[in-house]
């Protein structure tokens, strides 16, 4: 399907490998596209591509084919009037070739030519997608945009090279991240995407956020800009050919994953829990002692005054056809016991959580009472 990041065959030719580029419906007006090989999986016949298809495949389409592509440069080789998109080759390409080109636009809030040519606004996939973690966990690729309170968040950094005594050193400029809201659609007013009271809550223990990444993000602004995405996953095997590094529907959401670092050697399948960061490193937290006082039961350590973190919000899109997993991926990060997945399981039904019946806010067992340092 389009926005998908693979296909199936019925073969895989020995010579294919990672990094290859395919051309898929060669010839076929409005559907051939070219991709990039990231992942061969030879048992399930899968080709992964490093970036998600642009159109629908049909299954009688036919082969698949290698192709090699040579880097053209514009104003070396060729000149492009922007106005018209016309392409004039300076040096010739070669009669027969096909032209790929690779290009960015002007930014635009996500319209894409939907059916008859009209203007729709879909969601894009999210980070390091998968058929893994769908609609249910709120992935919510490809459904129309709904209205509501969007950010447009942008950070940038510098390298300073400081050469003293024969030696050059690289500093990181890290800048925090700039933030503006905007309404979309019927949206009157502004409604802030307040999970934590304050990205400062991070800093009274971590001192400072920098660290992450390799010194380059700082504050957690720029976090939530990746990690604030429902669906988001880590490094994932279409982008890396390290042998037995698979972490399944391994999410790097801030509502799951950061409950899980927490939770730490508290887990349940603490030894278990890898998350692949950039380059397929593999981090695991089976030592981490979270230090507050009641442990990660201590949710006012890091959501402040926050009170959302009484229920988890929903995240359910208005066309999509799965519930979410609203509980199970909040609560079931830091409870992920084989008998707590099994309570998770028989208080759903039909993909429906029943959970708020006992844990709701003022109830019985509610999140804010359970998790109330004793």
């Amino acid at each position: 399907a389009a926005r998908d990041r693979f296909i199936e065959v019925a073969s895989i030719d020995g010579d294919l490998a990672n990094g290859d580029t395919v051309v898929l419906d060669d010839g076929v007006a409005g559907f051939e596209e070219y991709a990039q090989v990231g992942y061969i999986d030879a048992t399930l016949k899968r080709l992964w591509f490093r970036t998600p298809l642009r159109f629908a495949h049909a299954a009688t389409t036919g082969t698949v084919q290698e192709v090699t592509l040579t880097f053209r440069q514009e104003g070396v080789n060729y000149t492009l009037d922007p106005s018209t998109g016309t392409i004039t080759s300076l040096v010739a390409f070669t009669n027969g070739n096909a032209v790929v080109m690779s290009y960015r636009t002007d930014g635009a809030f996500g319209w894409f030519r939907g059916a008859g040519d009209t203007l729709q606004a879909f969601y894009v996939p999210p980070i390091n997608d998968s058929p893994d973690l769908e609609a249910s966990w709120g992935d919510w690729s490809g459904l129309e945009y709904v209205s509501g309170t969007y950010s447009a968040s942008v950070w940038g950094r510098k390298n300073a090279l400081l050469g003293l005594q024969n030696e050059v050193q690289t500093y990181n400029g890290i800048g925090e991240a700039s933030v503006a809201s905007l309404l979309y659609g019927d949206a009157t007013e502004f409604e802030p995407h307040a999970l934590v009271s304050s990205g400062a809550n991070c800093e009274t223990c971590h001192t400072m956020v920098g660290p992450f990444h390799g010194g380059n993000r700082r504050d957690f602004n720029t976090c939530v800009l990746c990690h604030g995405v429902a669906g988001n996953e880590d490094w994932p095997r279409y982008g890396t050919t390290v042998a037995g590094q698979d972490t399944t529907g391994v999410t790097i959401d801030f509502r799951g994953m950061l409950h899980k670092i927490h939770m730490g050697e508290e887990l349940a399948n603490a030894e278990t829990y890898t998350v692949l960061g950039n380059s397929a490193s593999a981090h695991q937290y089976g030592e981490v002692v979270f230090p507050a006082t009641g442990r990660a039961m201590a949710c006012t350590k890091c959501h402040g005054d926050s009170e959302n973190w009484f229920a988890p919000s929903a995240r359910e899109h208005p066309d999509q056809a799965l519930p979410t997993r609203a509980w199970r991926s909040a609560c079931g990060a830091c409870h992920d016991s084989d008998s707590a997945g099994a309570h998770f399981d028989a208080m759903t039904s039909g993909g429906t959580e029943s959970c708020e019946v006992c844990h709701g806010e003022g109830t019985e067992f509610s999140v804010e009472i359970v998790h109330k340092i004793r």
